[in-house]
């Protein structure tokens, strides 16, 4: 696991969502989780984010009801329908204290334009390095790499700088936040056409 789970199934799009459909929601990530894990795919080959988000805000009792939402992989799902309906029971038979909470975390603005710079970036080294753009790093990475960045002693090292990710992205990732590198466009014809240099260099 490269990060911890509350930080992972808050999936975009989740902030619209009922403490209820919060509950619901971490389920169905939990079930994709371990299907990717079984199948050896990434996650969202199992089940996009924005579906996931879906299901979780209509709450499907039956397999019909599932089936009923539009955009839905019928091939690809179904072997996990009873799985689905299972998350969704779950989650409805919770008390009120077992839910999650639905407080929205107040980030400063500039986190989510440091965060969109920064995925721009990582999308770049993720074609570099042939590697799934969600597996190198996803929003909630990124996020937390920026408010680590912003205030270091209020927040935990982030494991995106950690291990296999971290070397590919924590230097040219730091130099962008750091103000000591940049980002240019290299060749247009690269499955990666963007270049990383050092402010030093020139």
């Amino acid at each position: 696991d490269v990060l911890r789970e509350e930080e992972r199934w808050r999936v975009a799009g989740s902030s619209r969502l009922s403490r209820r459909q919060l509950a619901t929601l971490r389920e169905l990530w939990r079930w994709r989780d371990r299907s990717a894990s079984d199948l050896n795919i990434p996650a969202t080959r199992v089940l996009g984010d924005s579906m996931l988000v879906e299901i979780a805000r209509r709450s499907p009792a039956t397999s019909e009801d599932l089936f009923a939402l539009r955009g839905l992989d019928r091939k690809l799902l179904r072997q996990g329908v009873d799985q689905i309906i299972g998350a969704v029971v779950t989650a409805q038979k919770m008390s009120e204290a077992e839910l999650p909470s639905n407080e929205r975390r107040e980030d400063p603005s500039q986190v989510a334009v440091l965060a969109k710079l920064l995925s721009v970036a990582a999308n770049g080294l993720a074609a570099e390095f042939r590697i799934d753009p969600a597996l190198l790093a996803t929003t909630s990475d990124l996020q937390a790499l920026v408010r680590w960045r912003i205030a270091p002693d209020e927040n935990e090292s982030p494991s995106l700088l950690q291990g296999w990710r971290g070397e590919i992205l924590g230097t040219p990732l730091l130099g962008i936040l750091n103000g000591d590198r940049y980002v240019r466009v290299g060749s247009v014809s690269k499955a990666n056409p963007l270049v990383f240099e050092s402010l030093a260099e020139e």
